[in-house]
């Protein structure tokens, strides 16, 4: 901004425009808005099928698991049924 600008913004009393953040700041409030994520969620359990299939051996298998989330940001894995060829 050169000094014309300045004095204009000076004579009408406005301000100068905000100055963009940096990318260290940009970065710090996305960890810091991921940490907030992270502490709202108190955890989450889900179910998964997985499902492999060996065309050549005609050979198939499934698994029905159980994934538990937890807020430390730790999965636990369970199989709950399982079958196959």
């Amino acid at each position: 901004m050169n000094a014309v600008n300045l004095l204009a913004l000076f004579v009408t009393g406005q301000s100068a425009p905000p100055t963009p953040p940096t990318a260290a700041e940009i970065v710090e409030q996305m960890v810091a808005a991921d940490n907030q994520r992270l502490a709202n969620l108190a955890g989450y359990t889900s179910m998964r099928r997985y499902h492999l299939e060996n065309q050549r051996l005609h050979k198939s298998a499934q698994m029905t698991v159980r994934v538990d989330f937890d807020s430390t940001g730790t999965k636990t894995f369970e199989v709950v049924a399982e079958e196959g060829s």
